[in-house]
């Protein structure tokens, strides 16, 4: 049996939510003249908050808009591991490098629970916690709030980090 440690991202481990901060990094980083559809994309976040669709409409609205309809995996992997270290140097809560370093310690396994697409990093960041040696392994947990987990694993709920 192994015990999980299930840590949600967004303003669990991190202090401000990840999508739009990453898909504007990608548009600065990629093309810069994406930018001038921030305010389309303002206007589609006050359009999903009226109730006129669903989030991941509002996803998919702000994806065309700020780094294309049709990009390769490939070519943002480079910019997603950009985005992770510069979210691990900047938008990660206290308590959540002490809560995700305490875990580690205690053997468990580090699951990260996210609603966001998968684009993985190829390494971890290491300022998530201050130990570089295992990483948080993703899930692929729904945004039901369910927490994924293998048969016989017990798992740990975590909240806000600090």
């Amino acid at each position: 049996m192994s015990d999980l440690a299930v840590y949600d991202l967004d303003r669990t481990i991190t202090r401000r939510p990840t999508y739009t901060l990453f898909l504007i990094h990608c548009a600065i980083r990629r093309q810069q003249w994406r930018l001038v559809f921030v305010p389309v994309v303002v206007i589609a976040m006050l359009a999903y908050a009226l109730g006129l669709f669903d989030r991941g409409r509002l996803k998919e609205i702000c994806q065309h808009l700020l780094i294309g309809h049709k990009v390769h995996a490939a070519e943002l992997r480079p910019l997603a591991q950009s985005f992770a270290d510069a979210t691990a140097a900047k938008n990660i809560r206290p308590g959540a490098r002490r809560a995700i370093e305490r875990d580690r310690e205690q053997g468990r396994r580090l699951v990260l629970a996210t609603a966001s697409y998968r684009l993985t990093p190829t390494r971890s960041p290491s300022a998530w916690a201050s130990t570089t040696s295992s990483q948080l392994a993703p899930s692929s947990a729904s945004t039901s709030g369910s927490t994924p987990g293998s048969r016989g694993a017990t798992a740990t709920a975590k909240r806000r980090c600090g």
